[in-house]
């Protein structure tokens, strides 16, 4: 499972607009456990503040 998550959390950082965020957060919901889902959500979270902030670190 850890790949999996790895490999959504690239796609997130290659993401370029929210719905495409919600696109692979709905993906994961049938392959990922509750703790990986967190992970990828908080690093949803942390790319839409950074990207408002007009600043990105991906």
């Amino acid at each position: 499972m850890q790949k999996q998550l790895r490999k959504l959390l690239n796609r997130v950082k290659m993401a370029r607009t929210v719905d495409q965020m919600e696109k692979i957060t709905r993906e994961a919901y049938d392959t990922l456990s509750n703790s990986e889902l967190q992970i990828l959500e908080q690093a949803i979270q942390d790319k839409i503040q950074l990207s408002t902030n007009g600043k990105s670190r991906w």
